[in-house]
């Protein structure tokens, strides 16, 4: 028997089966939106349920692990549940697709850490208030690791190097993001600039110096 033929033949029989590959691949994609969207399996079933079609949490995980097949109506429930084109689901993203739906994202983050950032302003900003109104306060503050600010002027300096302590494991040199350090650099930069626009300082100021150890 011809050897070449015996080769194709073994590569067919463990070749996956093109049912089976749509099935994962379409799984994948369902998992991919849903986790960019950050809802839960439970969430999404319930999402599909009310569009009709009756799809429990668990039946959620076996479609995105490509174990259970997915019937045309609930292609399209699960595609309008995770507001994306049909096509996304069965054929995938182009390039450019799918940078515009990361850029949705983004903008969605930023919303969202625009938001953030006013809180966390305007909540220290209120408490830097009562410790004026009331400087025996500063006490309480204290821990068994860090003494407490030596005054209400100083609450948001001390906030800042609290949070540079718990955000930043030990060793990890203060780099946001593991991986190229100019990266990190630029993103950094980056967030800085947000953050000026967000809270407008007086002309002539600086924020203080954030950027990566060099």
């Amino acid at each position: 028997m011809d050897c070449g033929f015996c080769n194709t033949l073994a590569d067919m029989q463990h070749e996956e089966p093109s049912e089976k590959m749509f099935d994962t691949q379409f799984g994948g994609r369902v998992r991919h939106y849903r986790e960019a969207q950050e809802v839960s399996q439970r969430d999404l079933a319930r999402r599909v349920t009310a569009l009709g079609a009756s799809v429990d949490a668990s039946g959620i995980s076996r479609i995105e692990k490509g174990t259970r097949t997915v019937k045309l109506f609930e292609a399209v429930a699960l595609a309008e549940a995770l507001d994306v084109p049909l096509d996304y689901l069965i054929h995938g993203q182009s390039a450019r697709a799918e940078l515009n739906t990361i850029r949705n994202e983004l903008s969605r983050y930023l919303k969202e850490f625009h938001s953030s950032v006013f809180r966390v302003a305007t909540t220290a900003g209120d408490i830097e208030d009562m410790l004026a109104t009331d400087p025996e306060l500063l006490a309480s503050l204290a821990s068994s690791d860090q003494e407490p600010p030596a005054s209400a002027a100083d609450y948001p300096g001390w906030v800042a190097t609290r949070a540079r302590e718990e955000m930043s494991p030990p060793g990890a040199g203060h780099v946001l993001l593991s991986g190229d350090i100019e990266q990190t650099k630029r993103l950094r930069a980056m967030l800085f600039d947000i953050i000026k626009a967000q809270l407008p300082i007086p002309s002539g100021e600086n924020l203080p110096a954030m950027g990566v150890d060099d």
